[in-house]
């Protein structure tokens, strides 16, 4: 097969691959990849409902979604797939995200190996922050970025005094 060995795949600002991403997702070549870069594509949710359906992610551990058309549902979509229990790097940067997106997110069982997770310019406020302090995923996380958001003196000191932060090495905001 073509591109028997291929395990990243940036497919980054091409917002013109249309129906081509649907003919990647039932491909051999998609259920190897290890990185998906998606980024700026006009991806909506029926798209990324698509991708998580069968096996097609059950290999990928990074999955970068930043500035696409995707909203809430869509990341409820991503929480709910049990395809991304080896996601460990996920962008979903530059598209708001409602509360009920993030308790989605930040409760997802299938989100076990996540060490990394950007949200930058997710219209993230102070209760956004206390879901996020309070929430397992938490835990894990070594890698925190949220540049950009709605971020208020009350929501970073129930981030920063949460005992959920001990994995965490890198925190952007």
């Amino acid at each position: 097969t073509h591109l028997s060995e291929l395990e990243h795949l940036n497919l980054g600002d091409n917002p013109g691959l249309g129906g081509a991403l649907s003919a990647l997702y039932r491909s051999e070549t998609a259920r190897r990849l290890r990185h998906l870069d998606l980024h700026f594509n006009g991806i909506e949710n029926q798209d990324l409902a698509e991708l998580l359906e069968g096996d097609a992610i059950e290999n990928l551990e990074v999955l970068l979604l930043e500035r696409n058309r995707l909203t809430t549902t869509g990341l409820k979509f991503l929480s709910e797939s049990p395809g991304v229990r080896r996601l460990q790097t996920l962008d979903w940067s530059r598209m708001a995200v409602k509360l009920s997106g993030l308790k989605a997110l930040f409760r997802s069982p299938h989100l076990g190996n996540l060490t990394k997770l950007v949200l930058n310019a997710c219209a993230i406020d102070e209760e956004g922050l206390h879901l996020l302090a309070n929430s397992p995923i938490l835990e894990r996380l070594e890698h925190l970025e949220l540049q950009a958001n709605q971020i208020t003196y009350r929501g970073l000191e129930a981030l920063l005094h949460s005992p959920n932060t001990r994995s965490l090495r890198r925190l952007d905001l």
